[in-house]
């Protein structure tokens, strides 16, 4: 990579000069800092309880994407703002689920929020496809029964081994996992499913070796 590559890609500036991202995963964490740092600001703006403020975002990211291309919705979140929304209608919903249940009355903020996370499925649909808007559906309610605590079975032990070691994981699950699927394909000069057995079973031990030779000390 040249100076003008690094710089590039350092300060995420790909999409405004036309410039390709280093790897795969350098526009997604482009994407995650500009929602980090839209949401900070929200927080020290003190609009971050307002719903019509995820609702306008995700609608304007959607026309940006669908009018010119996804690449350009980079610097407004991309195409994870829908599930950005989603999680924090959730914590609203709760926050606002509790408040409710404690003084016992009616909260209209409640539908506000249900319409943040209906249209952040229905844009997700429309713009990333069916397989990803199935996603939001089916993780919302279970990450509304996680952090409730009403899901025990997520305390068992191998599920938390499995979040100790999920950094490394995510780190390394694509790259090494396809490597390892590319190689047993050389090697059989065909392609079976159990190479995406073998590729998973390599990556979980890849990623514990780095999780205590690396992350834990």
């Amino acid at each position: 990579m040249d100076v003008k590559s690094y710089i590039v890609n350092l300060f995420f500036i790909n999409t405004i000069l036309e410039k390709p991202y280093v790897d795969g995963a350098h526009w997604y964490i482009h994407v995650l800092l500009v929602m980090v740092i839209f949401t900070l600001i929200l927080q020290l703006s003190n609009l971050h309880r307002k719903p019509i403020i995820y609702i306008l975002w995700i609608i304007v990211t959607f026309v940006v994407g669908t009018k010119y291309n996804t690449s350009e919705t980079y610097w407004l979140g991309g195409p994870f703002v829908g599930c950005l929304c989603t999680g924090i209608s959730i914590r609203f919903l709760q926050h606002e689920a509790y408040a409710v249940e404690s003084v016992h009355q009616s909260n209209d903020t409640i539908s506000s929020w249900f319409a943040v996370a209906l249209i952040a499925v229905l844009v997700t649909f429309f713009y990333r496809g069916i397989v990803c808007a199935i996603e939001i559906v089916v993780i919302s309610p279970i990450f509304w029964k996680c952090s409730r605590m009403e899901m025990p079975i997520f305390n068992s032990r191998i599920l938390t081994f499995m979040g100790m070691i999920s950094y490394p994981l995510y780190l390394i699950h694509q790259n090494i996992g396809f490597l390892i699927e590319y190689k047993c394909m050389m090697l059989a000069e065909d392609y079976n499913i159990i190479f995406a057995f073998i590729a998973f079973i390599f990556v979980i031990i890849i990623s514990i070796i780095l999780f205590y030779g690396f992350e834990r000390p």
